[in-house]
């Protein structure tokens, strides 16, 4: 991947509907790089994150629900995740189930303390993409 993971967010569409991000097996975690709209600026930004795969979504996390990422993703839920090669767009929303964040956080920090600690995520449901979304890279 190039050193700036944002070059991915431009380029030539990728169909509506297309889920080309290639994740590991459900319930695992991953490094992938998460693009939200920024919601004063408008502005594409790019940022590396730790994903977890479970029941056919991925999930960002992180403790506190200051970071710029997650109130992009909350404010304009039009986002683009990027494997590897692969992009594909995707409908973020904010997860308030508490039992689900539990197991968002176990299966991202297994076997260590943090996993205990009270976290916010956004789910990203690649297979709810709509027509027009900023382009991605394929």
């Amino acid at each position: 991947m190039p050193s700036d993971p944002a070059v991915y967010a431009t380029g030539p569409p990728e169909p509506a509907g297309s889920a080309a991000v290639p994740g590991p097996p459900d319930g695992t975690a991953f490094g992938a790089v998460l693009v939200t709209r920024g919601r004063r600026t408008g502005s594409e930004h790019a940022v590396p994150l730790r994903a977890v795969s479970h029941s056919g979504r991925l999930y960002f996390s992180r403790h506190r629900p200051d970071g710029d990422w997650y109130l992009n993703a909350a404010a304009n839920p039009d986002v683009v995740v990027i494997r590897g090669e692969q992009s594909a767009r995707g409908v973020a929303r904010v997860v308030s189930d508490e039992g689900l964040l539990r197991i968002i956080s176990e299966l991202k920090y297994p076997g260590q303390e943090r996993a205990a600690e009270r976290r916010v995520a956004i789910e990203v449901s690649l297979d709810g993409c709509r027509d027009g979304d900023s382009a991605a890279a394929g």
